[in-house]
């Protein structure tokens, strides 16, 4: 395995184009040529009080009385 990005960009389902490496001008030519056939109007934004994102709470981060922890995480 490397440490190389490898992207690849799909159109109807379809692969459309495949490239390897931080090419920072590829990329944004290859998302120009695909924002060009999207044909104008069949997407639109939503406006930002409909966006929806699911709230994430990582359960180490979730606060604990400190009565309820461990005598050895108190000594962290």
């Amino acid at each position: 395995m490397t440490g190389i990005p490898n992207f690849i960009a799909f159109l109807n389902g379809n692969q459309y184009k495949n490239f390897k490496g931080a090419n920072e001008q590829m990329l944004f030519a290859t998302i120009g040529e695909l924002a060009d056939k999207i044909p104008k109007g069949s997407v639109t934004a939503k406006s930002h009080d409909q966006l929806s994102f699911k709230l994430y709470k990582p359960t180490s981060m979730a606060p604990s009385l400190y009565n309820t922890m461990a005598n050895v995480d108190k000594m962290k």
